[in-house]
């Protein structure tokens, strides 16, 4: 990636036919560089104009990108990790976990014992993947109740209420500035069913 500073030229590849550059960084902070002068833009030359346009109509969608909150953030990547599961979307799962994601909850044995069950992150891909995949498993329009309960600088925690289920999870900010869920402990509303059948 090359940032253009003001009196400089661009360098490298892209200043052979490029009109303009845009880099959009993963904290949400972009640069946009334009690569021709505006003398450029004559009559003649529709495919400049055409490219043109296309930046200015972007740069009102790379500003709000820019201004999203932590919260905002936060909220997205647990969205991500609930409706992949409603719309069998392991690309949005992946986005929304961390590949160090540990997933738990407790569970009764058939002969009474008790242990807890983990899941990671390639289990939750297949979740994603499989779970819903006939799409009878959430209902039309399902719950998605979503409480961030609190955030310290690069680590938050969440509460998510779903139509069967809640999650309690850890969230991180990782170094490329994405929010990430890295731990889940997870009960269903009715705990009755959280025990193997005989």
């Amino acid at each position: 990636m090359c940032n253009v500073q003001r009196g400089q030229q661009a360098e490298g590849p892209i200043a052979g036919r490029s009109l303009a550059y845009i880099e959009l960084r993963p904290d949400g902070h972009f640069t946009i560089a334009l690569l021709r002068p505006l003398a450029a833009f004559d009559k003649g030359n529709f495919r400049m104009k055409r490219a043109f346009l296309l930046v200015w109509l972007l740069v009102p969608f790379l500003a709000q990108a820019a201004d999203l909150t932590d919260e905002q953030h936060i909220e997205r990547a647990v969205r991500d990790y609930i409706e992949s599961q409603h719309q069998a979307d392991p690309l949005r799962m992946a986005r929304g976990i961390d590949p160090t994601l540990a997933k738990r909850t407790y569970w009764r044995a058939a002969d009474g014992s008790e242990f807890i069950i983990n899941t990671d992150y390639d289990a939750m891909l297949k979740v994603a993947r499989n779970y819903n995949k006939d799409g009878t498993r959430f209902p039309a329009h399902p719950r998605v109740d979503i409480r961030i309960l609190d955030i310290d600088q690069r680590v938050a925690t969440v509460k998510l209420n779903a139509d069967e289920w809640i999650d309690y999870m850890h969230l991180y900010k990782n170094d490329h500035s994405e929010w990430k869920i890295v731990n889940v402990l997870w009960q269903y509303h009715d705990t009755t069913r959280q025990v193997s059948k005989k």
